[in-house]
């Protein structure tokens, strides 16, 4: 679980469900990923304990700096889990160069899952850094 690499849901079949409709993906980098950003934003480092009898692993994530002794809210630092800005600026510096980007193109160019791409195009839409003009199929990108 830690090092990552190995998706080992614990129902397969909702795990199907929701790679049907593009919400989950099967890495097996989410919890590595929560590690990194942990590590990166100086908040204590998450604690995995395992119970059996029923069979839980329970991962508690504290927002408390290791140095301040003092409690951060994930919106107060602009939390982005999985995602540094260096991505997000290589993502709106290859829409500009080409605004008809597929999103598994940028994907694929990027070294991420299709997923990563489409949840920065969703906070970006949202923030107002980018919009779509037209359709999925013949629109583009616009940055703002």
């Amino acid at each position: 679980m830690l090092r990552g690499g190995i998706s080992d849901p614990r129902n397969k079949a909702i795990m199907k469900m929701f790679n049907l409709i593009s919400i989950g993906e099967r890495a097996g980098s989410g919890v590595p990923d929560i590690y990194s950003v942990w590590k990166d934003k100086g908040w204590k480092e998450p604690i995995v304990e395992e119970q059996y009898g029923p069979d839980r692993t329970i991962l508690t994530l504290s927002f408390e700096n290791y140095k301040e002794n003092e409690i951060s809210k994930p919106t107060d630092v602009g939390l982005d889990v999985g995602l540094d800005v260096g991505l997000k600026t290589e993502i709106l510096k290859m829409v500009k160069a080409k605004p008809t980007i597929t999103m598994v193109d940028l994907a694929k160019e990027l070294n991420v899952t299709k997923r990563t791409i489409e949840r920065e195009f969703k906070k970006m839409r949202e923030t107002g850094k980018i919009k779509r003009v037209g359709g999925k199929r013949y629109g583009y990108w616009e940055i703002s």
